[in-house]
């Protein structure tokens, strides 16, 4: 489910780049994982807890390593 799901997400986001701008793609990109853990929450009552709503720790390695 999870290759089909990846390949048809960006089968239609790439579709969509003939119809729009970048900055439209980059928009949807950015705010996917929001929407992922916002549908998540309403769908199956994922708990959106602390250590999701603030990344920024998690990102730290890879600002560290850059």
């Amino acid at each position: 489910m999870s290759v089909t799901g990846v390949t048809a997400f960006n089968a239609v986001l790439y579709t969509g780049l003939h119809y729009t701008g970048a900055i439209n793609a980059t928009l949807v990109n950015a705010t996917t994982p929001v929407t992922t853990a916002v549908i998540a929450w309403l769908v199956i009552g994922e708990q959106i807890t602390r250590r999701r709503r603030d990344p920024r720790p998690q990102a730290a390695p890879g600002r560290v390593d850059a």
